[in-house]
């Protein structure tokens, strides 16, 4: 597989310069890479061919990051996963919330759920300050 590095001088498009990124990324040393140091705008390039060099520090941060980066990964594809199902149900109440209400609500939690479901649908168009709901329970 071809390696393509850019010059200083060269700015390529997103798409060049990505792929520069990754073929940096993915090479080990001791392979022949392709220097482009000129482009004209219809996209010939001149170019020469380098042996490529890579110390064996980088090599074994390479190799730790295409390990570790799948699992990092499939972690954070989780996570979002699960807070995306989770973050739909979870109703947040003020911090000024005096301990005896919270307690009434903890007893009454379909109460809460109730009025949140019945609620008009503008109501969550609203930015999160204006956002207010009465509870009323009857004591007893």
């Amino acid at each position: 597989m071809n390696i393509y590095q850019f010059s200083p001088g060269i700015c390529p498009n997103w798409q060049a310069g990505l792929m520069s990124k990754l073929d940096s990324w993915c090479c080990f040393g001791g392979e022949t890479a392709t220097r482009i140091f000129s482009m004209t705008p219809s996209g010939f390039s001149l170019a020469t061919e380098e042996k490529v060099q890579v110390s064996t520090a980088e090599k074994v941060i390479k190799i730790l990051a295409l390990i570790f980066f799948p699992i990092i990964l499939i972690a954070l594809a989780i996570r979002y996963l699960l807070h995306r199902k989770f973050d739909r149900k979870c109703f947040v109440i003020p911090q000024d919330t005096p301990k005896e209400l919270e307690l009434i609500l903890a007893a009454n939690p379909q109460l809460v759920e109730k009025a949140a479901r019945e609620v008009h649908p503008g109501f969550f168009a609203l930015p999160t300050k204006y956002q207010s709901m009465y509870i009323q329970t009857s004591k007893g």
